[in-house]
């Protein structure tokens, strides 16, 4: 009977031993799949767009501190769309208007990661003078030192709207005007969101 019970316990640590093997070949091996349809995701169709490349100096804080550094605000261009992305996700514009983007390139030429809040530096003049700040923008971005980041801010625009004022400066300060003209927009198809 004594020789009947080793030959279970070699026959279970035999079994144990397998199933351990088994268990690390699945954990540690490479895994293998089948290769995978890239989502095809088309970028919002830009309606129209016009170069502005126009810079100003502004101070940033530098990280941590209370003291700032000097960079180089540089609005690239303005671009019409009717849908952008917040937080990775598409937003439609709504019924009547599109987005006004404005894309901007901010450079950091010191040795220092600064904190800048383009938002701050740039309204849109609207009817009755009233200055409307960025709809979207990335609220405070760090600009890692001896570098350029790319930053944009964007407000809701009638949708035949041609011409626009941006405001460009400080807040405390006298301010740019910059005037943005679009000669022409792509005529959005009917039926299709706006």
């Amino acid at each position: 009977m004594r020789r009947v019970s080793r030959k279970y316990k070699i026959f279970f640590l035999l079994l144990v031993f397998i199933l351990v093997i088994f268990a690390g070949y699945k954990i540690f091996s490479p895994k293998i799949s089948s290769p995978q349809k890239p989502t095809e995701e088309t970028p919002a169709k830009v309606l129209a767009s016009v170069a502005v490349n126009r810079s100003f100096t502004f101070p940033a804080q530098i990280q941590g501190g209370k003291k700032t550094e000097d960079i180089t605000f540089t609005i690239t261009a303005v671009e019409r769309k009717n849908e952008i992305k917040v937080k990775s996700k598409p937003r439609q514009a709504l019924p009547g208007n599109n987005f006004l983007l404005v894309r901007l390139e901010l450079d950091n030429p010191s040795t220092e990661r600064l904190i800048f809040a383009s938002s701050d530096f740039i309204r849109l003049l609207g009817k009755d003078d009233k200055k409307f700040s960025p709809d979207f923008h990335n609220g405070q971005v760090i600009i890692d030192p001896l570098s350029v980041r790319r930053d944009l801010v964007s407000f809701m625009a009638a949708q035949d709207q041609k011409n626009f004022t941006l405001l460009v400066g400080e807040l405390e300060k006298d301010k740019e005007r910059l005037e943005i003209n679009f000669p022409w927009l792509i005529s959005q198809p009917k039926g299709l969101p706006t």
